[in-house]
């Protein structure tokens, strides 16, 4: 479409939502504008032929939404009520370097985010920005140069996010921040940028660019920092202000041993983020330790003795100081000091020592805790005695096997009886725990996540716990749940009200006799949305490739009707069943079954009969289950034996299906013989059953004689 002939949005009173071109949207007659003054959502495409847009929008005083994909890319604008620009998302920047007047009349613009494809942002950029109340601005791109009064227009600028620049150079960014001193910032982001140029260290002067804002956020995580001037922190104008400090993934060396102190400056901080700090000095790190020529004087910050002393913020909230390559010298104990609010509390794969043979202290507050990969193989049982409050404890891939197994009085999880969540995840256990281990979270466990290990039957005995939940033990040995554990799992569901869900995938689970009332248990995830045994569905699949298509079948009906033999399962005998028989038989047999065994019995005696290929079941229904709904509601079921039967899967599960259902009550199974067949055709289970002889003759006749004795002896079947 090239032009609107007519108003043609004239009849369409509760228009919303456009999406339309430019250059269309202009050519709607001007004398019917009033045709869109409802419209809250614009999506626009297609650059502007003049520069500017039409000027239909004037009259759209509903407009809350506008897309638009117009020469600078602007692909989300978002218009308040009162038809003011608050969100803008752009896809590429000015070509000459500096943003449109337009943006000056966006009255209620507050978010700006561009992909800027200039490599330098010049002192004019965002003049026009100049009387917008912007408050964030998001800066993509691949950026060299920062001139240093590029923001002065941001008056109101609060958040400034500047990722991935990987060429650009501390020296030609942080002065451009001048511009914003002693101003109040919620975030100043500028992460993964300043890798490329050699400039690894941050000068005090250089950092005093940052430290004269009111920062609440500090990014500088990913820029391969190797060292912060010692007095950068100290000299921070507004050192109050810091509330979230993230360093991580920097490549700070030896010299900076002494920055878990400098994080005392920080009066009002909540987050700190260390973790990886030293992924490319591990090696000039254990090179000062075995010349034993460190620089930096310990005892500043550790006593001579090998008790160790680290204070934090009293402020604090969380700490990541994951992937922290430190001292390995043997310790008696190490101490947190200072830390009134931590709650979460990150060391996964920080190497504090060469064992666990150590206590740490001061954890009393601290609510989740990870200690992954740490070398536990040597531990005191008192490790983590100071946690008394402590919800959930995450320590994957530890040697606790080795570790607990020398812990002889089950000490080490004693006293943390607020334990919600325990995670001990690849540690390569092999033996039950001890009936002790777990004993003070009995009453408190909710999740227990044991994958990964070597169990071959859950390690511990479930009904003891009150409000277990979840259970974890994925990718372990276990072959199937004997039937003590899956009783138990049940108990723990009638205890809560919550759902227990057990995760079994990735273990080597058997089709054996052994494992039928595991396999009968299924039903937790049929019929009973509250109790589910997660992953069986994947047992089942895995059964159908090692067994075969009959016998998987086989085992998981005959697990199903064993149980529906059960008092539990059974229809009262009061009970008036819906069919009088089923009827199981072969195609092949078709004309007999719903010839003359159907008349006699329908139509001459008044029997009900259950037939799938009738209609008898639900439409769609699969064969499976409608075989599955149907033979309970039957009083009897009728097996059509001829040669074909015997050769078929389908017929041969089906008979032995209904066999097993009326299990001990032989009267209800009548098996009748179509043609002369050895004893070693027919299935066992149907050798085993009183069968009816109705010889070929009697198969073959259209005429239906009710004297023959094959239907007299059909008809007292039916009547026992």
């Amino acid at each position: 479409m090239k032009t609107f002939q007519g108003n043609i949005f004239a009849p369409l009173d509760e228009l919303q939502v456009l999406h339309i071109s430019h250059d269309l949207l202009s050519t709607y007659p001007r004398e019917s504008w009033s045709d869109v003054l409802h419209l809250t959502k614009v999506f626009t495409y297609g650059g502007l032929s003049n520069g500017s847009f039409a000027k239909i929008f004037s009259v759209m005083n509903d407009l809350k939404y506008l897309h638009s994909d117009m020469q600078i890319h602007v692909h989300a604008i978002k218009i308040s009520r009162d038809k003011r620009i608050t969100a803008l998302v752009c896809d590429d920047g000015p070509s000459n370097g500096t943003f449109s007047e337009i943006f000056s009349a966006m009255k209620n613009l507050n978010y700006f985010e561009v992909d800027y494809q200039s490599v330098v942002i010049h002192n004019f950029t965002f003049q026009s920005f100049k009387r917008t109340p912007l408050k964030q601005l998001n800066i993509n791109g691949h950026l060299r140069v920062i001139e240093i009064d590029a923001f002065a227009p941001l008056e109101l600028l609060s958040s400034l996010i500047i990722p991935n620049q990987n060429v650009l150079k501390l020296s030609k960014t942080l002065p451009a921040l001048h511009v914003f001193e002693n101003r109040q910032m919620n975030e100043l982001d500028l992460r993964n940028n300043f890798k490329n140029y050699g400039e690894y260290v941050i000068s005090a002067d250089l950092f005093a660019y940052i430290g004269n804002i009111c920062i609440k956020k500090l990014s500088l995580g990913w820029n391969g920092i190797r060292r912060i001037d010692a007095v950068a922190f100290q000299k921070m104008k507004y050192k109050h202000c810091l509330e979230t400090l993230n360093l991580n993934n920097n490549d700070f060396d030896y010299h900076q041993d002494l920055i878990v102190l400098y994080f005392n400056f920080f009066i009002n901080i909540k987050r700190i983020d260390i973790s990886s700090i030293t992924s490319r000095s591990i090696e000039n790190i254990r090179e000062q330790n075995s010349n034993g020529t460190r620089i930096l004087d310990h005892r500043a910050i550790f006593d001579t003795r090998s008790d160790l002393s680290i204070r934090l913020p009293s402020s604090l909230e969380f700490l990541n100081a994951s992937f922290i390559i430190g001292r390995n010298d043997p310790i008696n104990s190490i101490t947190f000091k200072g830390i009134k609010r931590l709650e979460i509390f990150d060391l996964s794969y920080s190497s504090l020592a060469d064992d666990c043979n150590y206590t740490v202290r001061g954890l009393q507050n601290v609510l989740i805790l990870n200690v992954s990969h740490f070398k536990c193989g040597l531990l005191n049982p008192y490790f983590l005695q100071s946690a008394v409050n402590l919800e959930q404890l995450i320590m994957q891939s530890s040697l606790l096997s080795i570790g607990l197994k020398y812990d002889h009085h089950s000490q080490f999880l004693s006293g943390l009886e607020r334990l919600q969540y325990i995670d001990f995840s690849g540690n390569a256990f092999e033996d039950r725990f001890r009936i002790s281990t777990f004993k003070g979270q009995l009453d408190s466990m909710q999740s227990l996540i044991l994958e990964g290990n070597l169990f071959t039957s859950v390690p511990l005995n479930l009904e003891e716990f009150n409000r277990l939940s979840f259970l974890n033990i994925k990718n372990n040995k276990i072959a199937y749940l004997t039937t003590k554990e899956t009783d138990a799992i049940e108990v723990l569901f009638r205890r809560s009200n919550k759902t227990m869900t057990v995760l079994l995938d990735g273990n080597p689970l058997v089709c054996t006799c052994a494992s039928l009332d595991f396999v009968c248990r299924k039903r937790w995830k049929y019929y009973n949305n509250k109790c589910r045994l997660q992953s069986l569905a994947n047992y089942e699949n895995t059964m159908h490739y090692y067994i075969g298509y009959r016998y998987k079948l086989h085992l998981q009906y005959f697990c199903l009707f064993i149980g529906m033999a059960n008092p539990l399962f059974r229809k009262s005998k009061g009970e008036t069943l819906e069919y009088d028989a089923y009827v199981a038989y072969c195609d092949g047999d078709y004309k007999w079954v719903y010839g003359p065994l159907r008349i006699f019995l329908e139509e001459r005696r008044n029997y009900k009969l259950l037939l799938l290929d009738r209609g008898d079941v639900l439409a769609g229904e699969h064969r499976l289950f409608a075989l599955n709904n149907s033979i309970p509601k039957c009083k009897k079921i009728i097996l059509v034996i001829s040669k074909e039967f015997v050769n078929n899967d389908w017929a041969y599960y089906e008979a032995t299906v209904g066999i097993e259902h009326f299990l001990g009550l032989q009267a209800r199974i009548i098996v009748i013989n179509l043609e002369h067949i050895t004893k070693t055709e027919i299935p066992q289970c149907v050798l085993q059953m009183m069968s009816l002889d109705a010889n070929d003759h009697i198969r073959k006749i259209d005429i239906l004689n009710e004297n023959n004795i094959f239907w007299k002896c059909l008809d007292q079947a039916m009547r026992r």
